[in-house]
Formats: C-alpha cells, sequence, structure tokens
C-alpha cells in the first residue's frame, strides 16, 4: 500500500523536510482508510501509529496552527464544552481544527493533526486554523508538553476513576506542576466556583480569567443548596486544608466559598453568569464582562451545563470572539454526542445521558428524574477500560433520586447486575429487567416494550454510552460521532 509513496519519501529523505513525520503522516492516513473500509471511527488510531514512528508528532503538527491553540480540561463536559467552544469561535469567523470525536488523549490529537497535514509535513490552511483539543484529566501534563496552548481552560475536578487518576489532592499537584511550565503568553481559564481548580490560579506564570455563576434565581432554576451534596469532594482549603465556609452551592462542592483561617475564597470573576431559568430541557443565561452584558437561552439541560456554557463563553471572549458573538452562538448550539441527545426512534423520544461518576450521574437524575417517570428507563453500567473498571462510585451516587420510577427499568451492560443490585438498595420495590453484557439488546428491547409514542431514558457510562449510539446510527436515528458535523 506504501509503494507508491515510497521514492517521494526518498526525495524527503534529501531535503529539510523531517522524513520521519512524512512516514507518520503517511502511515496514519493508511490507518484512517481502514477503519474507514472496516466502519469504525478511526478516532486514536491514526494518532497511536504515526507516534509510533514520529513521538513528537503532536508537537512539530500543532506548533504550525497560525492561530494558536485552545486546550480543553476537567472531570466532567469536557466534549460539550469543547463543542460550545467551536460553535462560538466560527461564529467570531475563526477556522477551528478540533477533535470532536471525543478521543482526548495524545493519540487522539495525533489522529486530528494528521488528518489535516499532507505528506510533506505540513497541517493545511495552518496559518487561519485555531486548534481546538480536549484533553483527559491524567493524559493534560504530557499533552502540555506537545502543545502549547493560548488558552488553557480548566473546567472542574470531581472524583472519577480512581483506579486509573487517583485522588483529586494528586490531579490537581501534576496540573499546577504542568501549569508552572506553560510560558507567560498563555491564559489560563479557570472556574472560580471550584475551589480545587480555581487555586490553580497559583501556579499560573501568565494571565488568569476567572469564570463563574453568581446567583440561580427564578421558580424553576430555584435557591443555591444549603449544603454540599454527598458526592462533593472539595470541602477544605486547597492551601491550609482547613474546612471551607460555603454560603451558596450550585451542585456538588460548586459555589460560593471562603477558608476561614488563611483568608482563601471564591476569587472575583471576569466572567458573570447569571441562572434565571433553569430546568429538564433549558436554561436562561445572563453573561457580563468588561461592562457588556447578554444573555442568551442554552438548550441544554441541568446546572451542569450551565457551567459548560460559562467555560466555552469565557474561553470564546479570551481567544478574541465578542461576547454577544459568542453567546449568540452557543444558543443555537445542540453540544455533543450522548449528551442529553434525542432521537426519534419508531415514534419514541429517546434520549441518551453519559453518567461516569458521583457528581455527574446526580445531576442527570436530577434532570431525567423531574420529566417524564413514566418513560421506559434503560441504566447501563459497564467496566472496560474506558470507563474505569472500578464501579463502587455507584453506591456514592444518589440513585434514590430516580425512586420511584413509574416506568419499565431495564439494566444492561457488563454490570448490569450491580446496577440492578444497586436500584434495589436505593428502595426500588420492583425488579429491574436485566440484560447482562448486550447493549444493544438492552436498548433494542427497552424501545419495544415501551408503550405507544412512550420516550425511552437511556443513562450509560462510556463504553456503554457508545454501543448505544451505535445502535442508534445503525438504525439511521443518529449519525455516528466520528461522522458528526465539524
Amino acid at each position: 500500500m506504501l509503494e507508491p509513496v515510497i521514492p517521494r519519501l526518498r526525495r524527503l529523505a534529501a531535503s529539510r523536510i523531517n522524513p520521519r513525520l512524512s512516514l507518520a503522516i503517511v502511515a496514519a492516513h493508511a490507518a484512517s482508510a481502514a477503519s474507514a473500509i472496516l466502519r469504525r471511527g478511526g478516532t486514536s488510531l491514526p494518532g497511536l501509529v504515526s507516534l509510533r514512528i514520529e513521538p513528537d508528532c503532536v508537537r512539530l503538527l500543532a506548533g504550525q496552527l497560525g492561530d494558536g491553540s485552545i486546550v480543553v480540561a476537567g472531570t466532567n463536559g469536557k466534549t460539550t464544552t469543547s463543542a460550545l467552544i467551536a460553535d462560538a469561535l466560527r461564529a467570531g469567523g475563526k477556522r477551528v481544527l478540533h477533535n470532536r470525536a471525543g478521543s482526548n488523549m495524545a493519540r487522539g490529537i495525533a489522529t486530528t493533526l494528521t488528518r489535516e497535514s499532507g505528506i510533506a509535513g505540513n497541517v493545511k490552511a495552518a496559518s487561519r486554523l485555531t486548534g481546538l483539543f480536549e484533553v483527559d484529566e491524567a493524559a493534560l501534563p504530557g499533552v502540555l508538553a506537545q502543545v502549547t496552548p493560548q488558552v488553557l481552560v480548566l473546567t472542574n475536578l470531581f472524583r472519577d476513576q480512581l483506579d486509573r487518576y487517583g485522588e483529586l489532592a494528586t490531579t490537581a499537584e501534576r496540573w499546577g506542576e504542568a501549569i508552572r511550565r506553560l510560558p507567560s503568553n498563555t491564559t489560563l481559564v479557570l472556574n472560580a466556583d471550584d475551589p480545587l481548580v480555581a487555586s490553580l490560579a497559583d501556579s499560573a506564570p501568565g494571565a488568569v480569567y476567572h469564570y463563574g455563576i453568581s446567583s440561580w434565581i427564578g421558580a424553576q432554576a430555584g435557591s443555591s443548596l444549603l449544603k454540599p451534596a454527598l458526592s462533593a469532594d472539595s470541602l477544605y482549603c486547597p492551601r491550609c486544608a482547613t474546612g471551607l465556609d460555603f454560603s451558596a452551592i450550585a451542585y456538588a462542592h460548586l459555589g460560593q466559598y471562603a477558608c476561614p483561617s488563611c483568608g482563601f475564597s471564591r476569587p472575583v470573576t471576569q466572567l458573570d453568569v447569571v441562572v434565571r431559568e433553569c430546568d429538564v430541557e433549558s436554561s436562561v443565561l445572563t453573561y457580563s464582562s468588561g461592562g457588556v452584558t447578554s444573555q442568551c437561552e442554552l438548550h441544554l439541560p441541568g446546572r451542569y451545563n450551565a457551567y459548560n456554557a460559562a467555560a466555552a463563553v469565557a474561553a470564546a471572549i479570551v481567544a478574541g470572539v465578542p461576547l454577544p458573538l459568542a453567546t449568540k452562538a452557543i444558543s443555537g448550539s445542540r453540544g455533543a454526542f450522548g449528551r442529553a441527545e434525542r432521537a426519534n426512534v419508531d415514534g419514541h423520544d429517546v434520549r441518551l445521558f453519559l453518567i461516569k461518576n458521583p457528581t455527574g450521574a446526580d445531576e442527570v437524575f436530577r434532570v431525567v428524574g423531574a420529566g417524564d417517570r413514566d418513560a421506559t428507563l434503560v441504566l447501563l453500567l459497564s467496566d472496560n477500560a474506558a470507563d474505569g473498571e472500578d464501579i463502587s462510585w455507584i453506591w456514592d451516587a444518589q440513585l434514590e433520586l430516580l425512586v420511584p420510577w413509574t416506568g419499565p427499568v431495564l439494566c444492561g451492560g457488563t454490570r448490569a447486575e450491580d446496577m440492578a443490585l444497586r436500584l434495589k438498595y436505593a428502595g426500588d420495590e420492583r425488579t429491574s429487567t436485566v440484560v447482562p453484557g448486550d447493549v444493544g439488546l438492552a436498548v433494542r428491547r427497552a424501545v419495544e416494550s415501551a408503550g405507544s409514542g412512550k420516550p425511552v431514558t437511556i443513562l450509560a457510562t462510556y463504553t456503554a454510552m457508545l454501543a448505544a449510539r451505535a445502535v442508534l446510527a445503525r438504525g439511521g436515528h443518529v449519525e455516528q460521532y466520528w461522522r458528526t458535523r465539524k
């Protein structure tokens, strides 16, 4: 397959062009073509192949992007936040190179870059491109050694995959070390409402831009919570370890806080957000920055998406997009695949939500629990490598928020029985239907068993979400996630 390009590679070797990078790009293109033939996403394999040949592939290609790069990291909401940022950047007239399929390790970024690169090692139209890279929490220090972003967005830190990431303090420490090595022209965009994330400003060599939600008003939004949730993590001062005082909480440990000992507190925000309405379908948000105010309706549910939108607008502003343009763009955004995504399947409204840790799951439970409890509910729990093999987090998640559920309940995935047991201890007195292992069968059975025109709600861990979505894609109800629009 590579024979036609071998003479060209020999000529490249005699020139100033990096022949190893050229070979890496050729190999990545071949892997991408093979993935297409096999009808697989090819979101990681091309990058993995290219990095084996040229370990500096990401650095050599990302460094060519004339409009710089934006890196987004955090526990929850990375994919949605990145999708919203992409829409805002395009509204501001920027061309975006984005690992939109959610492959957020170094290999996923390498895949994104090599797909837009020619055999000579040049990213096409590089001078006009802005890189937008969602990055896994554990992979962030390594990626920052290869990509020097103009903007680094850090959204939140929650417990997630403890068997892989370790404790939050460990992740924050590694992030801090990587941030200290960044140049002074990198702007750090931080969630002021997350104490541990906000404390990373101490490590920044350059400018810091804080965003946060100052208040939740209106009957639907409800008032702030009175105390941290059971799933809350950052309850102690990141500087002196004294217990924090919280005066208002949006969810988990996000909110207004202060340390009674050393004076550490929620920083002043450069982007302030007021949530006027927040329900199972949408939110009405008012943004204020630099004396400019703009309001928009976000067509994504829940408090967590209000934070995703705030992060996206903050990043867009720092990247040079005017506030009104950014808010208008996200008001028309549909978010990311598998995150509150809808499909019509044989007359049934099917909604697909990702759950992967206690905090994220609790907020999704609140959203779906406030909706139609007569829907067929599908809980898909898997313990594959991408999910995290430790599924003990389901005992910290408040499945009690789903009880009582009046519609049929099905449990599927590789750990379906564990989810059914957790439901029992949550107080569900019925016997849930268990479809172990076979996610596709669980989805098909849920749709078939739903009453005439009744909705179906699917809550799934990462690999189970992709498997459920693949069933919907094969039926033509959604696009394959790697084929969704740029």
